[in-house]
């Protein structure tokens, strides 16, 4: 090999190291997990979900009680109302099935084709028939799967679990735990700032034909929950986990794709039955869901 050729052969290495060298430099990201909505847009929601509970009861009294919820939701949603951060504060839920299956005896609660209008409020999403308010187990079962914030105090995804540094597949960083320990005092949990921890998971880049997206793994843990004991029962411990898997396009402006959360909450308490008898209480609940998000091309998600 001749000066030239050998020349020309060291060129190309370097351009190459240089090119694989940008690629590597490229392969990170910024974290926008917070998906701003506009009136208009909409959104089908597939999901399921279940809530399980049991209850054991030992000492002078034992006895064991156990609940099992699934529901079953397909609807299209439609944002009627935003807050200043953009989130959604109004909607109104088209359902074209909604059924809920409770200790084994499933039920249609909704005929195809009603509409349900949400309400975000500081007590949590108020959901309307006809402008009257839905019985209970609709409720119940609403609530599993949807949520609005907007209008809340709650704080947004981004500032409970963004990150301002730009993240590679594979790195994790931790909650904002006071941001997030806010957010569930919003939601009725009375909880410290440092009783809360988690991380989050950069876990996968996906790229299909709605373009890059971003796959997220997030843990948190919670211990010390402040709850109200029942009368003669002192809580003893009060604790739960939560798992999040949540997929969100590259594109800031286009709606997150798929989510699935996994929880257990345990409660111990221990006291005296009403005739004064040492009892003691343990109580495991589960839940989790997965849902779907498709978006219409006609939607003004831009």
């Amino acid at each position: 090999m001749d000066r030239k050729q050998t020349l020309k052969l060291a060129a190309a290495i370097l351009l190459a190291g240089f090119v694989l060298l940008s690629t590597a430099v490229a392969e990170d990201y910024e974290i926008l997990l917070t998906r701003p909505s506009k009136p208009g847009q909409k959104v089908q929601i597939s999901g399921t979900a279940r809530d399980s509970e049991k209850t054991v009861l030992s000492g002078a009294v034992s006895r064991t009680t156990e609940n099992v919820q699934d529901v079953r939701l397909k609807a299209v949603l439609e944002v009627l109302e935003v807050d200043n951060t953009k989130r959604p504060c109004k909607a109104c839920l088209v359902i074209d099935t909604l059924v809920l299956k409770s200790n084994g005896k499933e039920a249609d609660l909704l005929a195809k084709g009603t509409r349900v209008v949400a309400t975000s409020g500081e007590k949590g999403t108020v959901f309307e028939v006809d402008g009257k308010p839905v019985s209970k187990e609709i409720d119940q079962g609403l609530s599993l799967l949807l949520s609005l914030d907007g209008n809340s105090k709650r704080p947004t995804d981004d500032e409970m679990f963004g990150s301002k540094t730009r993240r590679k597949v594979g790195e994790h960083w931790p909650v904002n735990s006071p941001s997030l320990a806010a957010s569930l005092r919003v939601k009725g949990m009375d909880i410290r700032n440092e009783d809360v921890a988690g991380t989050i998971t950069l876990k996968e880049v996906v790229k299909d034909g709605r373009g890059i997206s971003l796959l997220f793994a997030m843990k948190m843990d919670m211990r010390n929950l402040k709850m109200p004991g029942a009368e003669g029962l002192s809580i003893e411990n009060a604790s739960g986990t939560v798992t999040v898997s949540v997929l969100v396009p590259v594109d800031p402006a286009k709606g997150i794709l798929k989510e699935s959360q996994d929880g257990s909450r345990t409660i111990q308490a221990k006291g005296l039955s009403k005739d004064g008898k040492e009892i003691a209480v343990e109580s495991v609940g589960k839940t989790r869901h997965a849902i779907e998000y498709t978006y219409p091309a006609s939607s003004k998600q831009e």
